[in-house]
């Protein structure tokens, strides 16, 4: 038996030097026990980090009765929810980006003259609609994460950093619409 700390609990997990345990295998076990997913686990033995999946762990001189220590974070899933939202959010404020650049550079298409004078009103009009368009995305994006609850650190992070661009974006966008 070997007992594994994490945080305030303790978990005994079955271990016999004849029968050979790997790495992988234990931070596997400890995933079913603790939740805490094996990407986010760190092992710690007599002060020293375990890796996951490389060795037995008789190679790392655990034996029974030896004592691990478990670190690492209980999956979420509510905040892995928010995340992927936050990141949808963040991909789809790039996109619209991109629209406002190519509109940006459409406007100097025609102001360079590329565009018979005739079908400027037309294309001037098609882009300001374009671009209104934009920013009605963009206020959507910003009012659904402003109706979102986060409380991991990360995730506020996250979302502060993705609200700042697309803020930044809105002012592209009114600089856009002054040259409309």
């Amino acid at each position: 038996m070997i007992t594994v700390s994490h945080g305030a609990k303790r978990y005994d997990i079955e271990y016999c030097v004849q029968t050979p345990m790997t790495t992988e295998f234990l931070s596997m076990r400890l995933e079913q026990l603790t939740k805490v997913p094996v990407s986010q686990q760190k092992i710690i033995f007599r002060g020293k980090q375990l890796p996951i999946g490389e060795g037995l762990l008789s190679e790392y001189k655990i034996k029974p009765g030896s004592r691990l220590m478990l670190l690492g974070k209980v999956l979420d899933p509510d905040n892995e929810k928010a995340l992927n939202s936050i990141r949808k959010a963040k991909n789809d404020a790039d996109l619209i980006l991109e629209k406002v650049k190519n509109i940006n550079s459409e406007i100097s298409g025609i102001k360079d003259g590329h565009l018979p004078e005739e079908h400027h009103k037309e294309a001037l009009t098609k882009l300001h609609r374009q671009c209104i368009g934009a920013v009605e995305e963009l206020m959507k994006l910003l009012e659904h994460l402003d109706g979102m609850k986060v409380l991991e650190e990360n995730s506020k992070t996250l979302k502060k950093s993705v609200i700042i661009d697309i803020q930044q974006c809105l002012d592209h966008c009114d600089k856009v619409m002054e040259r409309l």
